[in-house]
């Protein structure tokens, strides 16, 4: 079924990843190798928490053959991120930001959108924070709340429809505004920065 196609990106992503030592990506990627031709320019991308563990692997990541990383930030705000359950806080993404961006040429860090509360004023200061902290690439999601998770059963709601909407006009505005066009349904680059295998799974 693959005969003929030529791998261009591999991407480790979906839970923590970056949970997995360096030796299994390694060993991974050099079974990729050997099942497939791939492009020159293979994009290999793993997704990471910025906590303080994690981040320090980013380096040894780095040699197990990863060329780009995803990072979930979600908030740069601490009482978000403790609302969401994430186990860091704004210091610490900050501070993988900037790890990810001394050892990769190529990282992105996620944030949410859509949150109990959040006005559309935040969220642009918010997305200004970002656009300072980034390089070239940022994944920005809409907020929804699925069965079986704990804003779920605690009753929690995603936004309304109309301050979703004023939520999604912010996030055209300051991310286009800052040349980083949207370039599927919720990921925003500049020219180049683009994730490849995003693009091969909306093509």
């Amino acid at each position: 079924m693959t005969e003929g196609q030529v791998v261009g990106s591999v991407y480790f992503g979906g839970g923590t990843p970056s949970l997995m030592p360096p030796a299994t990506v390694a060993a991974v990627l050099d079974a990729v190798h050997r099942a497939w031709p791939v492009t020159g320019d293979l994009e290999t991308t793993l997704e990471a928490n910025p906590t303080s563990v994690e981040t320090g692997r980013l380096t040894d990541f780095r040699s197990a053959g990863i060329n780009r990383v995803s990072l979930g930030v979600q908030a740069l705000d601490d009482r978000a991120l403790a609302a969401l359950g994430r186990h860091h806080s704004v210091a610490e993404a900050r501070q993988a930001v900037d790890a990810a961006a001394a050892i990769y040429d190529r990282f992105s860090f996620d944030l949410i959108y859509g949150r109990p509360g959040q006005t559309p004023d935040a969220w642009r200061a918010e997305l200004q924070d970002a656009v300072t902290m980034t390089r070239d690439h940022v994944s920005a999601y809409e907020l929804t709340i699925e069965p079986g998770t704990a804003y779920f059963r605690d009753g929690v709601a995603g936004p309304d429809e109309d301050t979703g909407a004023a939520l999604y006009a912010v996030t055209q505005e300051v991310l286009c505004g800052a040349g980083m066009p949207a370039y599927e349904i919720s990921n925003y680059a500049r020219p180049g920065g683009e994730c490849r295998h995003n693009l091969a799974v909306w093509r």
